[in-house]
């Protein structure tokens, strides 16, 4: 069996609306309007939500849904190549954009990098394919293995490593290899 993630999608509802087509691999979880959990039914075999009170129009009902993903490669939703490395500090370093990022242009003067504003449990490979060592910046007011908030951690050169962010609530990444 996989790892478990939760994902919450969104949807803009027409006056009382009360069925959802939401794509869900797994199972819907809690179904919230404004922030308030509502009484749902989930029909997995249509992959329809059906409300037990209609939604006002314009509003957003948001589902959280629970996916079982039999290895990483189902998990990974994105893949970037021949990214390049930007500015030396947080605030011009360029974006992890996804899952698996990999670094083919980097120098002295560009040679910075910043995780995305994440849930715990995310996890994003970063390649390093250059000469220059790279700094990985946390997302702004976090902090990654323990340096401190904002602080970096170098990727040595032509090398890799995974990052995880462990904890919302302190804004914590770790670092493996």
């Amino acid at each position: 069996m996989g790892q478990q993630v939760f994902k919450v999608q969104k949807y803009v509802s027409v006056d009382g609306q009360t069925e959802f087509r939401v794509p869900a691999s797994g199972s819907i979880l809690l179904v919230t309007i404004a922030g308030v959990s509502v009484p749902f039914t989930f029909d997995k075999v249509r992959q329809v939500v059906t409300l037990t009170t209609g939604a006002d129009e314009g509003v957003y009902v948001e589902f959280t849904c629970a996916a079982q993903y039999d290895s990483f490669k189902d998990l990974v939703s994105s893949v970037v190549y021949n990214a390049d490395a930007l500015g030396t500090t947080q605030a011009t370093a360029a974006p992890i954009t996804a899952h698996v990022f990999r670094v083919d242009d980097a120098g002295p003067t560009a040679k910075g990098l910043i995780l995305p504003v994440a849930e715990a449990g995310s996890i994003y490979i970063v390649r390093n394919s250059t000469g220059q060592a790279l700094d990985i910046y946390p997302p702004i007011g976090e902090q990654l293995n323990f340096n401190g908030n904002n602080v970096p951690s170098t990727l040595g050169t032509f090398s890799y490593s995974i990052y995880v962010k462990a904890d919302d609530q302190l804004g914590f990444w770790i670092e493996l290899l």
